[in-house]
């Protein structure tokens, strides 16, 4: 896996840490990464009925996210002109 992506063990500390009311920026400093992959994460992946992160939902929409945009597209008569 790439390092620009979060690994399952980075979401659940982003989940604990959150949920213990540490800032974004305290989260961002623990993992090594920017503050705004904190935000985006937890802005991108909180549960919109409940509007919290959890890190098993988080992983259950990053790898749906992931097969979505893999599915191959073919390429029709139109394309290959």
């Amino acid at each position: 896996m790439s390092k620009k992506h979060l690994t399952s063990d980075q979401r659940y500390t982003i989940s604990v840490m959150y949920r213990e009311g540490h800032s974004q920026k305290d989260i961002a400093v623990v993992l090594k990464k920017c503050k705004s992959v904190i935000s985006r994460e937890i802005k991108r992946n909180s549960n919109p009925k409940t509007g919290k992160y959890h890190h098993l939902y988080d992983q259950d929409m990053s790898t749906i996210r992931k097969e979505r945009f893999r599915q191959s597209k073919k390429m029709t008569f139109y394309l290959k002109l």
